[in-house]
């Protein structure tokens, strides 16, 4: 494995105060990249079964599809099973959003 060249103990202990939300920031982005690139080597971003990659929707494609507003959909996105995070965007899974929407019965 290739090793990073991420920031030594030492270097965090010596950030000033102020530089330490915006490390903060970086490390969960770099975390999230990472989760996702993971996932996405295992596989389980296909939908069962299909071999073929995950359809990822923007928030508004799939507000359109389910009939909610996009601004319901972010205010509701650590709750629901089908939102995807990669890094800052949100995205929707196709697959997981027509599954949501049958189990509800719509």
């Amino acid at each position: 494995m290739t090793r990073l060249a991420l920031p030594a103990l030492e270097d965090v202990d010596a950030l000033a105060p102020e530089a330490v939300p915006a490390f903060l920031l970086e490390l969960a982005a770099l975390q999230s990249r990472a989760a996702c690139r993971l996932l996405s080597q295992n596989g389980t971003d296909a939908p069962a079964g299909t071999g073929e990659p995950e359809r990822l929707l923007t928030v508004h494609q799939a507000a359109s599809r389910c009939g909610m507003s996009a601004d319901w959909l972010y205010r509701h996105k650590h709750a629901l099973p089908f939102i995807r995070r990669l890094g800052r965007t949100v995205r929707v899974s196709e697959a997981g959003l027509v599954r949501w929407m049958a189990s509800r019965g719509r």
